[in-house]
């Protein structure tokens, strides 16, 4: 109050906003963010594959709930690193194996690898491991965060193109 008894005019500062911009800049950003998430779906399953984050330090992995979907198999089948090499064709894991060790060490700019793999059924169905390490500051691989999908079909079509040209 002043000397008169009556407050002084308030004075809007000079650097704030109203409220509604910063609603509207933050909806804008949260569309943003779901059209992306919506395009990165998208392409996922054009792909037919899911993602994963496999935390090496801790020796667990995160699988998309879709994943389970795409190769056939149950949440209860596929929980683990090893679930996966375990249902891996024998003769395809030493080429996993190399891959991976030869990505996590550095020495490729990402991973990659086709692999058969066992469903739920018993029957070899093929698959597409992509993936890429994110490393800690001495570069040592923490994570591996990547997808996998079932090729299947088009290994079978790529077989059928090479019988009908023999």
């Amino acid at each position: 109050m002043t000397a008169t008894g009556s407050a002084p005019p308030r004075r809007r500062a000079r650097h704030a906003r109203p409220a509604r911009p910063r609603r509207a800049a933050r909806r804008k950003s949260l569309d943003t963010h779901a059209i992306e998430h919506e395009r990165n779906a998208r392409v996922l399953e054009s792909m037919n594959a899911s993602t994963y984050d496999w935390d090496l330090e801790a020796g667990t992995i995160w699988f998309a709930p879709d994943l389970w979907a795409v190769l056939g198999l149950s949440p209860e089948e596929l929980r683990t690193p090893e679930d996966w090499t375990d249902r891996m064709h024998p003769e395809d894991r030493p080429r996993y194996r190399r891959a991976l060790i030869a990505h996590l060490k550095g020495a490729t700019p990402r991973f990659e690898c086709e692999m058969r793999y066992r469903t739920r059924a018993g029957e070899w169905r093929w698959a597409r491991q992509h993936g890429i390490a994110l490393r800690g500051p001495g570069g040592r691989a923490r994570r591996l965060v990547g997808a996998t999908g079932d090729i299947t079909d088009r290994k079978q079509d790529l077989t059928a193109a090479r019988q009908a040209a023999e």
